[in-house]
């Protein structure tokens, strides 16, 4: 019986292989193809063979289905498999029907082939060999749970046990495996002496058994997970031997570890378990229970059967593993069950953590690590609970103030308890490493001093040996309105300490100071007047000078918003607001004195800290900071703890993924950005002051903290993003933001679409067309330039974050820009930014919304301008900083740590 699909090339050769046999009676020989929906010229090439073989043609199902089809047609007294690629020895049929005449305790007769090429040049004699695959014989059923030994080609079993077995499930294109494992759960199965066809690698199969290619060994790996999960719970497993039983059991357990580690998805993706599979695994384990004293064999194939409907149940498991273990064997328990016992014995490590030797200890945690991150890579990360979480902290801060006593031994302790609490605690994960290192003289690692320069230093300024308060003013607006100069002239005089930057772009130097001088004679200001300006001249305007001036000053000397990067300074135009703008940065912002802060952010490291969020957040925070001149430094989780952040009055904590734990000893700041689900009251109490980017979880926060949690959405820096277009981002749509490993929902609700999308970030490859797709990252600035160009930005939140009422940073960034937003619907949106952002909630009202919005290029322009000016009144981390100031500063000047 022979299976073809678009075979041309070798169908010829099979089928003469199969008339060909010698040794067999005249007409003895029935050859079935079946074909399986061909689409090249197999179907012509076996209408040459005339009634010499009966073909029966089918659309495509696949080989599973096919063999089906072959099987319940046949009529012999036997039943052979060949695959159209493959071709079978001369003598095969003569060899294996002796061998089952002689044999009635046989079922089904397999052999070794010989492997050879397209062309039929042999690459290796025996392919059982190549494969490392073995041959048992007898009542092997035991071994056909752990892995297949019987290849297609190789196969012939008797014709009425044949058409009696169950038909293969479609999806289970190891067809040849399904049949003889059924077989050896009723029969013995034999192996033939010696070749019995050769097996052919060629371009189609060349990787059958994943030879040199990782991927399709993987693709073998999960289909046998598949496979092996089937036979556990539907074959009679009467003739297995408990030591087997519980042998392929193992061997199943440690499959389904393997492929979730390599997918980098957990094994409930490959195995999912529905409402039947769990009705299944309760019917069988009440089978289990009522056989246990009279049938303990019995009981216990009971349990592994359940066990393969239900892989996470642990009374199955429990059940098995006892009667297993009495029978001289000890399964392996599935992953779910090994997490709980994990749990259970993390717990216990935790309550013996300072009662144990300090090495002992270290080697237990270890070793319950390794045990976490193979149960983690095939389930997925462990959800840990508020309860755990805030045991860790305590844990935490505990270790930290043994260590600030030079006690690093205690100090270790506590942080392997806090990391049996919370196994993903970075913050105490670094400070173990840092403890261990100490205790032996093991100097801390190197940091990366370059990347951290270059990712959070200061920006070069625009106004060298600049006073503290600067603005800045357009040589045009003074040309035009002299009466700038003069409230400038009564709000300073030469002994303050501010300057005013006159920059005068599209003009040289010489033009420049022409125009300032007749600015200032209009004023009736000397050209020696003894306050502190400069003039800036450039020959053609340049957003990155614009944006460094706008990163140097804290107002603009005019009457109205400028454009470009300069929209974001207020534009004052009285003597008296001048002063009073003048006043908070000379008082250091209420503090008296400049502030040093460390700005902790969720980046492990510095390298690959770029592609993280929070970093941006963090540069923008901190440029704002310094402008006042204040000192900040941006802090990676690596570096919390070291030196230079606990020599700074604040600690301000960005909080996204991961916790830190401040000191008594520091002013300490949270403002929780992301990820509200992982943040407890009891972590806010810890902090002086604590804000959240949400007004709605800063409410439900409040609500159980001992202070509340103060509401402060979050921002946009103008001197990154405003308006600045680029034909070559001109685009109807952009999204930026990478995959996160699935199809994000606003894009799925947008294609397909005819229209020119670009989206921008990483791992979109196997979601997406690739005519969408315009690249894997975006600098900033190159950010707004995108945004502004295009005709809509979309826009969409993590789950939680739209639960929680967070809006994206994103929505303020291209809203700077001018761009018209379309998001998903988050109600915070209308709240903190009424009528600048279009929301939808069904993918029929995200297309009308696009095809109407890119209609009406006016009607953007207006709505851009708009929202534009709403996010520069309200909404940019210059406004942020003065709230995170007005809270800090009386602390600070009292001097205490603790509110």
């Amino acid at each position: 019986m022979i299976c073809a699909h678009d075979y041309e090339a070798y169908v010829e050769r099979a089928v003469r292989s199969a008339l060909e046999q010698e040794g067999m009676p005249p007409g003895s020989v029935e050859v079935i193809v079946v074909d399986d929906g061909s689409t090249d010229r197999t179907p012509q090439l076996l209408a040459g063979f005339g009634d010499r073989i009966r073909v029966i043609r089918q659309a495509n199902q696949g080989a599973a289905v096919a063999t089906n089809t072959g099987i319940a047609a046949s009529r012999g007294a036997y039943v052979s498999l060949l695959d159209a690629d493959d071709e079978w020895l001369p003598d095969r049929l003569r060899r294996v029907v002796d061998l089952l005449e002689r044999r009635p305790e046989v079922g089904l007769v397999h052999g070794d082939m010989v492997v050879v090429d397209g062309a039929g040049e042999v690459l290796h004699p025996s392919m059982l060999q190549w494969s490392g695959v073995p041959a048992s014989s007898g009542r092997v059923l035991g071994e056909y749970l752990r892995d297949n030994q019987a290849t297609t080609s190789a196969i012939t079993l008797r014709g009425d046990l044949a058409r009696a077995l169950p038909p293969a499930p479609a999806w289970m294109s190891c067809r040849d495996w399904w049949l003889a494992a059924q077989v050896a759960a009723r029969h013995e199965i034999a192996v033939a002496d010696g070749p019995v066809a050769r097996y052919r690698v060629h371009g189609a199969n060349g990787f059958a058994f994943g030879h040199g290619d990782p991927q399709a060994e993987l693709r073998l790996l999960e289909r046998a997970v598949r496979v092996r999960r089937l036979l556990l719970r539907t074959l009679d497993l009467a003739s297995v031997p408990l030591p087997e039983l519980a042998a392929a059991w193992s061997h199943h357990v440690m499959a389904m570890d393997l492929v979730a580690q390599r997918r980098g998805r957990p094994v409930d993706d490959l195995l999912a378990v529905d409402d039947a599979d769990r009705a299944e695994a309760d019917a069988r384990l009440r089978e289990a229970l009522d056989r246990r004293d009279r049938d303990p064999a019995g009981a216990a194939r009971a349990a592994v059967a359940a066990l393969a409907a239900d892989p996470g149940r642990a009374d199955a498991f429990s059940l098995f593993h006892d009667l297993a273990a009495a029978a001289g064997a000890a399964p392996v328990p599935p992953p779910a069950i090994r997490r709980a016992v994990l749990g259970r014995l993390r717990g216990e490590l935790a309550a013996r953590a300072h009662a144990l030797p300090l090495e002992q200890l270290l080697g237990r945690w270890q070793q319950l690590e390794q045990q976490r991150g193979l149960v983690d890579a095939a389930l997925g990360p462990a959800p840990v609970g508020a309860g755990d979480r805030d045991r860790g902290l305590d844990a935490v801060a505990a270790a930290l103030a043994s260590a600030d006593r030079g006690d690093d031994v205690a100090a270790a302790r506590s942080l392997v308890a806090a990391l049996c609490h919370n196994p993903a605690d970075a913050h105490a994960q670094f400070a173990l490493q840092a403890a261990v290192g100490r205790l032996g003289g093991r100097p801390a690692p190197p940091r990366d001093a370059a990347a951290r320069e270059r990712l959070s230093g200061p920006r070069p300024p625009a106004v060298d040996d600049a006073r503290a308060f600067v603005a800045i003013a357009l040589a045009d607006e003074l040309a035009a309105d002299p009466g700038l100069l003069r409230a400038w002239a009564e709000a300073f005089d030469g002994g303050d300490d501010a300057t005013l930057a006159v920059y005068a772009p599209g003009r040289t130097p010489g033009d420049a100071q022409a125009q300032v001088l007749a600015a200032l004679d209009a004023a009736g200001l000397s050209a020696d007047d003894d306050r502190d300006m400069t003039l800036i001249a450039a020959a053609h305007p340049d957003p990155g000078v614009e944006a460094r001036l706008a990163g140097d000053a804290l107002a603009l000397l005019g009457r109205a918003r400028a454009a470009g990067a300069l929209g974001g300074l207020p534009p004052l135009a009285t003597p008296e607001a001048l002063r009073e703008r003048a006043r908070r940065r000379w008082d250091h912002d209420g503090a008296g004195r400049p502030l040093s802060v460390a700005i902790k952010i969720c980046a492990p490291r510095w390298a690959g800290a770029e592609s993280w969020g929070d970093l941006h957040f963090a540069r923008a925070v901190a440029d704002e900071l310094r402008r006042r001149g204040h000192r900040a430094i941006v802090q990676v989780i690596e570096e919390w703890d070291d030196p230079d952040g606990r020599a700074c009055d604040v600690a301000l904590h960005l909080r996204g993924l991961d916790a830190y734990v401040p000191r008594d000893d520091e002013v300490s700041v949270l403002w929780c950005i992301s990820h509200p689900e992982r943040v407890t009251p009891a972590e806010c109490d810890r902090y002086d002051v604590a804000f959240s980017a949400s007004p709605r979880h800063a409410a439900e926060l409040s609500r159980r903290t001992r202070r509340p949690v103060l509401a402060l959405p979050q921002a946009t820096d103008p001197t990154v993003f405003f308006p600045d277009p680029d034909p070559a981002h001109a685009r109807d749509v952009v999204f930026v933001g990478n995959s996160r490993r699935t199809v994000r929902p606003i894009v799925r609700d947008l294609l397909p679409t005819d229209l020119d999308v670009a989206i921008w970030g990483r791992d979109w490859e196997p979601y997406v067309d690739r005519r969408h797709l315009a690249g894997e990252h975006l600098p900033n600035d190159a950010v707004r330039r995108a945004y502004t160009s295009a005709g809509v930005v979309l826009n969409d939140h993590w789950d939680d974050m739209r639960a929680q009422g967070f809006v994206s940073n994103r929505v303020f960034d291209a809203l700077a820009c001018g761009a018209t937003v379309v998001s998903d619907d988050v109600p915070e949106l209308d709240e903190l930014l009424p009528g600048a952002v279009l929301r939808y909630r069904a993918r029929d009202d995200l297309h009308a919304t696009l095809r109407r919005e890119l209609a009406d290029p006016e009607g953007r322009r207006e709505r851009g301008a708009r929202a534009r000016e709403l996010v520069l009144a309200r909404h940019t981390f210059a406004a942020r900083v003065d709230t995170l100031l007005d809270a800090v500063a009386p602390r600070v000047r009292a001097g205490a740590a603790r509110g």
